[in-house]
């Protein structure tokens, strides 16, 4: 029985890997972004984005791993009540969506979703294909400064 118990409570841990849900502004979404294996995600403040290692992030997307050119928007807060576009843009959310267009010899553009958490630790991104899916530990990007590698 004690076995049962701590399967499941590791199969817990492993979905909420990266904290609770919050909300992001855009001062603290630009940047440089990656995680420990490989992945790197630059947001820019005129709302445009790269990334390289995507598959690092999130497995079997299919995506092109290295984009060059793309954008990013915030999207409705979760559970948002609003039926209708925002009159201004959204300045800060909990859910982002990266466009990332094909690079040359890529036959098409794709869509991320992005899941903004926080932990102890930060801020981090938890990017999926579906808002229902969920990342592990290894698969979040976490903020790095302006020279990490």
């Amino acid at each position: 029985m004690a076995v049962g118990g701590l399967a499941l409570y590791a199969a817990c841990a492993v979905m909420e890997a990266g904290g609770d849900r919050a909300v992001i502004e855009q001062a603290d979404l630009v940047g440089d972004w990656g995680n420990r294996d490989g992945t790197r995600l630059h947001i820019a403040g005129e709302h445009s984005v790269s990334i390289s290692g995507l598959d690092q992030a999130v497995p079997d997307n299919g995506c092109p791993m290295t984009v060059s050119v793309g954008t990013w928007s915030f999207l409705e807060p979760k559970g948002s009540r609003r039926t209708s576009p925002p009159p201004e843009p959204l300045t800060g959310s909990d859910a982002v969506d990266l466009e990332l267009k094909p690079d040359v010899g890529y036959p098409r553009a794709c869509s991320v979703f992005v899941k903004v958490q926080r932990d102890d630790d930060g801020y981090d991104l938890c990017l999926v294909m579906d808002p229902d899916q969920t990342c592990m530990d290894d698969e979040l990007l976490r903020k790095r400064g302006p020279r990490s590698g």
